[in-house]
C-alpha cells in the first residue's frame, strides 16, 4: 500500500513504459570491469501498489547513499592539486574508489546541468535548458522555479519509497516541496543584495522604543531589494564623549507592508565588525552632522580598498522570513537562524568571501547531516564554480577546495560501512583566450537586428542567441523572407529546416579574432517534442582557446570576438568529474566517461527505490564490484502515477526572483 509521506513531485503526466527497457543498456567499459549487462535482471513493478506489496524487496537490508555536489570541479583542475597533495581526501577517494569524467547536457549550465543529474531525464524531458525560459508571445526570458521541471527528482521518488531524505543547496529546488525529510533551497532562491550599490546614511532616524540608545547622531539608511525592505541603523551605544560607531542595527519588512515605522521590529542587532558568520561588515564615514546625511561605505572584513559603497555579497537573506519558500518544513528556517544566524543561499560572491563562505557551507553540511540517520543525503558546494570564474585556478580557488577536502575527510570517518558516497560536478571548468559573440555573427549575416537603444529587435529578429541557446521567430519564419534575406531555400525544405540548415554552414564558416582564423562553431538540434519552452537549436559552449559567450542580450559586442580579460577567461566545459566511494565499489578504478543523467538512477539502485523505465540515465554498473551487483537488486517502475504538484510560487515571489534574473542578465 502507499506509505503516508506523499511526496509532492513535479510530473507534468503520467510516466508510462517506454516498451523497450532501456535504463540497462551495454555501454563500453574498463577491460576488467563488469559492465552494465552485469546487474541483476530488473524487477519491473506496474506501479506503486505493485511495489509496496512486494513483501520480499520490504525485507531487503536498508542502505544509505551520500551526495555531495562540487560545481564546475574537473579533473584538469583537480589532478594537479592533488600532485601537489593540497587535497588528501580527494587523492583517497581516487585511490579507494571509482572515478572519471561525467559529460554534462548540451547547453551545460548550472540549471539543466543538475535537474538532468537529479532527475536522470535530458533537458528536453525536464523542460529545464537555461536560467530563465523564453516567453515567445511575450518577448521575454522569465525566471524558472522548481515546479517548471516536468520530471520527478531522486528526492521525490526516493521519499515516495519512504527513504529520510535531505535536500540542501541543490539548484533549482526553489520553491521547496514537502520531501520525507528537510529540505533547504539552493541556486535561484529569490532574493539578493547586489554589490556596487551606493548607500547615504541619513543623521537621526525613526526607531522607537525598539533600538537601542545612541549617544551620537544616529546613521540610517534604507534600502529596496527585491520583495523586502532594508534599514540599516549605525550607532554608538558607549557613553564615552567620542563619536564611535560600534552597532548595526537592522530592520528588515516586506514591501507589501509599506514604508519602515517607527514601530517597526529590530530583525538584528550586531557590533559593526561582526555582521554574521557568513560576513563581516566595517564602515567609513564622511560628512557632517549639520549638513543632514554622511555617506558610509559598509566592508566585508573591515577592507577598505575595494571602492565598494556596499558590498554584503550577491545574496543577502535572512533566515526566518516566512514569506519565501527556502525550508521544508517552514520551521526549519527557524532552526537555521538560531543555529548560524542568517543563511545565504548559494548564489555569486565576491571572491574574498569565497573562503569563508565555503567553510560556513561546510559547517552547515556538517551540523544537516548529524541531525538523523538519513537514507539519502545531498548537498551541493557552488564556491568552487563561482571563484573558478573570477578568478581560475588561483590561491582562492585553491582554499576552496582545501575546505571541501577537509570537510570530505570529516565526512568519511562519520560514514556508516554500508555508505555509498557519490561525488559529483555539473560540468567542467578551463581557461580561454577569446570570446565569440554569436549574435554579431548573426547580425551581420542578416539575421538579427539591433534597436536604437542597443538592445535585440525581437520584432525584425530571425534568430538570437541566449545562454548556448538558439531562438527563432517563428512568426517571421517564413521561405519568403528567408529568401529575402539571402537564405537559400532548397526545394522540398521547410522554412524551419532551411534555417538550420544555413546556420550549420554559418557555424562551420565562422572566422574570428584579429587575422580573421576559422572558429567553426557547432550547432545541435533539438527535438520537436521537447518539453517546456524549448530552444530551437543548441550551441557548443566551449573550443579549443574561444568561448562562445553566453548571455549578451542587452550587452552586444562591437566586434564579433574579443580578447578576454584574466577575469572573463575561465567558463564551463561538458567534462566534469564523479567519483564514487564505499561498499562495494571497485577500488583505484578509472571509468569509462559517464552521461551526467547517470546519477540519479544510480543512488535510486543504491537506495533499493525503483528507477521509472523511460529515464534517459543508466546505473553506474562500471563502478561497483561484481559481487556488489549480485547482491544488489534493482527495482523498476512503469508507472510513477500523478504525484501532486507543487504549488506554484506567489506573484511576488516570482516578481522578486524576474528582478534579480534581470539584473545578472539572465533574462531580458
Amino acid at each position: 500500500m502507499k506509505p503516508s509521506h506523499i511526496v509532492a513531485a513535479i510530473l507534468a503526466s503520467a510516466l508510462v513504459a517506454a516498451g523497450l527497457f532501456v535504463m540497462y543498456a551495454r555501454r563500453p567499459a574498463a577491460s576488467d570491469a563488469p559492465d552494465r549487462s552485469g546487474l541483476a535482471p530488473a524487477h519491473v513493478y506496474a506501479d506503486w501498489e505493485a511495489y509496496f506489496d512486494d513483501d520480499a524487496r520490504r525485507d531487503l537490508p536498508r542502505r544509505k547513499v551520500v551526495f555531495i555536489g562540487v560545481d564546475g570541479a574537473a579533473w584538469n583542475i583537480l589532478d594537479p592539486l592533488i600532485e601537489k597533495g593540497t587535497l588528501p581526501t580527494f587523492a583517497r577517494l581516487k585511490r579507494e574508489g571509482s572515478c572519471g569524467v561525467l559529460r554534462s547536457v548540451e547547453a551545460y549550465i548550472s540549471p539543466p546541468a543538475w535537474v538532468t543529474m537529479m532527475t536522470g531525464y535530458a533537458p528536453e524531458k525536464t523542460g529545464i535548458y537555461t536560467f530563465g525560459h523564453w516567453d515567445r508571445a511575450a518577448r521575454e526570458f522569465l525566471p524558472l522555479e522548481s515546479g517548471d521541471t516536468r520530471t520527478p527528482s531522486t528526492w521525490d521518488i526516493a521519499s515516495h519509497a519512504g527513504r529520510r531524505t535531505a535536500v540542501l543547496n541543490v539548484p533549482m529546488t526553489y520553491p521547496v516541496r514537502d520531501v520525507n525529510g528537510i529540505m533547504v533551497s539552493g541556486l535561484m532562491t529569490p532574493t539578493k543584495l547586489h554589490d556596487r550599490q551606493g548607500v547615504t546614511l541619513d543623521f537621526g532616524t525613526r526607531d522607537g522604543d525598539n533600538a537601542p540608545a545612541s549617544f551620537s547622531p544616529v546613521l540610517s539608511a534604507e534600502l529596496e531589494h527585491s520583495a523586502t525592505r532594508y534599514a540599516f541603523r549605525l550607532r554608538d551605544t558607549v557613553d564615552d564623549g567620542v563619536t564611535a560607531y560600534d552597532k548595526v542595527v537592522l530592520v528588515k519588512r516586506r514591501l507589501a507592508h509599506g514604508p519602515l515605522e517607527a514601530s517597526d521590529a529590530v530583525t538584528h542587532e550586531f557590533p559593526v565588525g561582526a555582521f554574521s558568520p557568513w560576513l563581516e561588515v566595517n564602515h567609513l564615514g564622511s560628512g557632517k552632522a549639520e549638513t543632514g546625511w554622511c555617506r558610509v561605505a559598509l566592508f566585508p572584513d573591515g577592507r577598505t580598498d575595494t571602492g565598494y559603497l556596499l558590498r554584503f555579497s550577491h545574496t543577502f537573506f535572512a533566515a526566518g522570513e516566512s514569506e519565501v519558500a527556502f525550508t521544508y518544513p517552514d520551521t526549519l528556517a527557524g532552526a537555521l537562524r538560531r543555529e548560524f544566524g542568517y543563511y545565504f543561499p548559494s548564489q555569486w560572491l565576491d571572491k574574498e568571501l569565497l573562503p569563508d563562505s565555503a567553510a560556513d557551507g561546510a559547517r552547515c553540511a556538517s551540523y544537516f547531516y548529524g541531525l538523523e540517520d538519513w537514507d539519502l543525503f545531498l548537498y551541493v558546494f557552488t564556491q568552487t564554480d563561482n571563484s573558478q570564474h573570477l578568478d581560475g585556478v588561483s590561491p582562492v580557488t585553491e582554499s576552496v577546495y582545501r575546505i571541501i577536502d577537509r570537510f570530505l575527510a570529516r565526512l568519511l570517518e562519520r560514514l556508516p560501512d554500508d555508505t555509498v558516497l557519490v561525488i559529483a560536478s555539473d560540468h567542467g571548468f578551463r581557461e580561454y583566450e577569446l570570446g565569440i559573440d554569436l549574435n554579431r555573427a548573426f547580425r551581420h549575416d542578416g539575421l538579427l537586428s539591433y534597436t536604437e537603444g542597443g538592445e535585440i529587435d525581437f520584432e525584425r529578429t530571425l534568430v538570437f542567441h541566449n545562454l548556448w541557446c538558439l531562438y527563432f521567430n517563428h512568426e517571421l519564419l517564413t521561405l519568403e523572407e528567408l529568401a529575402r534575406r539571402g537564405v537559400e531555400t532548397p526545394a522540398g525544405l521547410s522554412a524551419q529546416d532551411a534555417l538550420k540548415r544555413h546556420l550549420y554552414a554559418l557555424g562551420r564558416d565562422l572566422r574570428a579574432g584579429r587575422d580573421g582564423s576559422p572558429h567553426p562553431v557547432e550547432f545541435s538540434d533539438v527535438g520537436p517534442d521537447a518539453a517546456g519552452h524549448a530552444p530551437d537549436m543548441y550551441v557548443q559552449g566551449g573550443y579549443d582557446g574561444y568561448n562562445i559567450e553566453f548571455w549578451n542580450l542587452k550587452r552586444p559586442r562591437e566586434a564579433l570576438s574579443r580578447a578576454l580579460r584574466p577575469d572573463e577567461k575561465w567558463h564551463h566545459t561538458r567534462d566534469g568529474v564523479v567519483m564514487v566511494h564505499g561498499d562495494g565499489v571497485r577500488r583505484g578504478v578509472e571509468l569509462p566517461a559517464m552521461e551526467i543523467a547517470d546519477i540519479a538512477p544510480t543512488l535510486l539502485y543504491l537506495l533499493g527505490a525503483p528507477t521509472p523505465v523511460d529515464m534517459d540515465g543508466h546505473v553506474m554498473a562500471e563502478a561497483f564490484t561484481s559481487d556488489a551487483l549480485s547482491r544488489r537488486p534493482h527495482f523498476a517502475i512503469e508507472d510513477l502515477g500523478d504525484l501532486s504538484r507543487l504549488d506554484d510560487m506567489s506573484d511576488a515571489e516570482r516578481e522578486a526572483l524576474e528582478k534579480n534574473l534581470r539584473s545578472l542578465g539572465y533574462v531580458r
